[in-house]
């Protein structure tokens, strides 16, 4: 089944799925785990590369509908990753992680998306 077969859901649920993975990652330790122990930062980058994938793969009507959450800064964020890997740095995604406007509210959006979509 191509991605483009697929419901926008399933791409959705990927992105709800690695949030609450790497809120989970991060509850022994917080910061200094994250900031110390590569175990916990590969972890939380491979889980940041399936967000942005996984959002990528969201149609433009739907990026387009829901504007007011940055798919561009994701998916852009997910190419850094994977591609530029060496000039990552780990205070910047640290940021990213606990910063009330990035990571937790993508949480709220993408849990307020998945509800309007399964109830239509």
């Amino acid at each position: 089944m191509s991605s483009s077969s697929k419901s926008p859901l399933f791409f959705l649920y990927h992105i709800k799925e690695s949030i609450e993975a790497i809120s989970s990652y991060l509850q022994d330790g917080g910061k200094d785990a994250f900031l110390h122990r590569r175990m916990v930062q590969m972890a939380v980058l491979h889980e940041l590369v399936i967000i942005g994938e996984a959002a990528s793969n969201l149609s433009d009507d739907l990026k387009a509908t829901y504007s007011h959450i940055p798919w561009r800064d994701i998916v852009d964020f997910r190419n850094v990753l994977a591609h530029h890997y060496w000039g990552v740095d780990m205070e910047v995604v640290w940021k990213i992680i606990e910063d009330g406007d990035k990571l937790p509210k993508l949480r709220s959006q993408v849990r307020a998306l998945i509800d309007e979509l399964e109830n239509k």
